[in-house]
Parts: structure tokens; sequence; C-alpha cells
């Protein structure tokens, strides 16, 4: 029987939804001059950090699966050049998605969607005896290692602002104990999809970071490094690592069609626009129009994955809004959400 998802009109919720995260498919890297030899070895590095960040997944860059992608990004290249950096001689390489995204699921990896939660770290560290919050005002060495990650996953990452309205919410210790109940009081302001509590420590020789996420998934990590900025980008990594796991798509076509109908599309303008929208989520290997009525258009979806990950994706974007009243009838269905034209 096919699975029958009703959408409707409704409120569009305070909540910031997830930010569409551009350049996935576009690479920076260091390049010692401009010979064969040397450009040839850093579209290969382009194509590692790019199957990373398309993956989700740390371990796409040294996987056997992809190592032919790895070490032959030719055909996936769409363009390239180069730029004179801060720090000398760069490399930018653009590639093409539709083939890239082929390519990964044929090998057993999942594509991680453009559409990424926003993600608050509140993060306590501890040097020399003392434990604060780490932000742009207390540590802006660390808070730099925290964002830069995120940009190299592309895991929108934000850090609060450690300012007088936090600290008279919470405090440093709050924070350590991953007490939930005022860092999410804290955290609203913000209006961000998800917040993970967590501390650094040092740890013998080095550092350990401890991490739990209130959002999207309920996760939670343990990682270690040399230092408390190397501590910090471990700590966003297995956050994404652990995030793609559940969010990245493989290609397995559902047995069956889902049909998906939206209210509130009241011109052809709009179902132009709402079926671009539903064609861009990975989840979506396939739409067409079922239907018609009044304000409303159905869609057949073929999917690749379940119905979970189609709820998925559609709570992620911000053109697919959650109703206040949560899910439908059937327990096969999906929950339901408003067509939002931005």
């Amino acid at each position: 029987m096919k699975a029958y998802v009703f959408v409707c009109l409704a409120l569009f919720c305070s909540q910031v939804l997830a930010v569409p995260v551009s350049e996935l498919y576009r690479s920076q890297v260091s390049i010692s001059s401009q010979t064969d030899a040397a450009r040839d070895a850093a579209l290969k590095d382009a194509m590692a950090q790019t199957l990373v960040r398309v993956t989700g997944s740390s371990s796409a860059a040294t996987s056997p699966q992809l190592a032919d992608l790895l070490s032959n990004p030719s055909p996936y290249l769409l363009s390239y050049r180069y730029e004179q950096g801060p720090d000398g001689l760069e490399l930018y390489a653009a590639f093409d998605q539709h083939l890239l995204e082929q390519a990964i699921w044929q090998r057993g990896f999942g594509v991680w969607g453009s559409e990424r939660p926003t993600t608050l770290l509140w993060l306590a560290v501890q040097q020399d005896g003392q434990r604060d919050v780490v932000a742009d005002s207390s540590f802006p060495e660390l808070a730099k290692a925290a964002t830069d990650e995120g940009k190299v996953r592309g895991l929108p990452v934000m850090l609060p602002l450690w300012d007088l309205d936090d600290k008279t919410k919470l405090d440093a210790l709050d924070v350590w104990g991953k007490f939930e109940e005022p860092i999410a009081d804290a955290s609203s302001r913000y209006h961000a999809e998800q917040f993970v509590m967590a501390r650094v420590s040092p740890s013998g020789q080095g550092f350990e970071a401890s991490w739990q996420l209130d959002g999207v998934q309920n996760l939670s990590g343990d990682v270690q490094a040399d230092n408390a900025a190397d501590a910090i980008k471990a700590l966003v990594d297995d956050v994404a690592d652990k995030l793609s796991g559940t969010l990245a798509v493989k290609g397995q076509l559902a047995e069956q069609r889902n049909q998906l109908t939206l209210t509130g599309v009241s011109s052809a303008a709009d179902y132009l626009k709402a079926l671009d929208e539903l064609q861009k989520l990975p989840v979506v290997a396939d739409a067409e129009i079922v239907g018609v009525q009044q304000g409303a258009v159905t869609f057949s979806l073929q999917l690749r994955g379940d119905q979970t990950q189609l709820a998925q994706a559609l709570s992620l974007s911000h053109h697919f809004a959650a109703q206040p009243d949560g899910a439908i009838g059937s327990p096969t269905s999906v929950p339901q959400y408003q067509y939002v034209d931005r």
C-alpha cells in the first residue's frame, strides 16, 4: 500500500531552520606550484575534502570504497583555478554535484544534503585550574578552531556570545556539568536547531573532550587530542560523523513510491518551485505530479531510503515547515509540513 502524506497550512514556527550549506562541491587547498604534478596532487586533496564534506563522514578521505574517486578526480572536475592566498598559492576546485553524488551512492556511501542543522556549541574548557565557556570574547583561538572545523565539515557551528544575558541564566559550571535545563533556556535567544553541551579538560599528556547533543538527534561522544584546540576540532568532527550517520541518505531506491500532498500551492509558479525544492532533497530520487485540487498538489515520490529520512529532510528544509500539532494519523506517515515560498 502506498503511504500518503498530507501537508497542510499552519502558522510558521519561530524556530530557525537548517542553514543551506553552500560550496559543498568546491574545495580550497594549498599548492606548492602550478606544475602538473603539484596540480594533480592538489586535486586529489580537494577531492578528499569534498568527499568528507558531502558524505559527512571523516572516513571518506581514506575509504577503500572511494579510492578510485580519490586517485582519479578528473572525471568529476568542473573547473579549477589558482589564487594567491595569505599563506601562499592555493588551488580552488569545483566538482560536478550530480556525477559525484551518483558515484558516491554506487560505492555504498551516503550523501548528506545541503540543509544542515545550525549547531550551537556550549563548551566549557579547563585550563590552569580555571573553567570558562568558550566564546570569541573569552577564548578567541579556541572559538575559531570550532567554527573553522565546522566549515571544513559543512556543519554550521555557532558559539554563544557569553555576555551578561547568558551569564544571568547560567554559569560555566552549568556547561561543565551539562545541565540541560539552564543551557536550553540560555540557548533560546540564538534560535539554533540544536545545541551541544561539552567540556574539554587536560588528560594525561593531552586533552579530552566529552559532548552531548540535544536537537535533531540525541547523540554523545568522547574524543582526545594533543591540545585543547585539536580536541575541539575532534569534537566537531565527531558530532558531524554521528549526525551524518543518521541524516546522510544512501542511494538504494525504496520498493514503493510515496505520495506527498502540499496544500497552499495555488499557482503554477508555486508548483514549479515546490517541485524544484523536493527534487533538491537527496532522499527524493524522483517526484512527479499525480493530482491537483484547489490549493493543493499531490506528488508521487520515489525515495532513496525511508519515510523517516524524508521526514528528517523536510524538517531540516527552510521550505517545508513542521506544523505545531506534529505527526498525522497513520504511524507510517510523515509529520505534517507546510510549503514555504522563500
